[in-house]
């Protein structure tokens, strides 16, 4: 469940797992496939793009997110031209980046 997350820490742990015999493979490669498809970064544009009035009752769920958004906003106006390339490497703040430029 982990790999549906941020991080692919846990797919590669989901792999170790599996050598050792704790897990079976072919239930880890179907869900690391699964997490693939899931987790395209087109899927989090679109949340953020066609449904704003969602996420934001979710930021008036969770207002401590907001300092996630924040920092992700004075991100895309420091960094205009590269912030495509640059938020594969925001770790922790992946999704809220697509979720926000969406």
């Amino acid at each position: 469940m982990g790999t549906f997350f941020e991080g692919e820490t846990f797919l590669i742990l989901a792999g170790f797992a599996a050598h050792q015999g704790y897990l079976d493979i072919p239930w880890v490669i179907l869900v690391a496939f699964c997490r693939n498809v899931v987790r395209r970064p087109g899927v989090f544009f679109y949340l953020g793009r066609r449904h704003s009035a969602m996420i934001q009752s979710i930021l008036d769920y969770y207002p401590h997110w907001l300092n996630r958004v924040a920092k992700v906003q004075s991100l895309i106006e420091r960094y205009k031209p590269s912030w495509a390339f640059i938020y594969h490497f925001l770790y922790g703040l992946r999704i809220a980046f697509l979720l926000v430029i969406g």
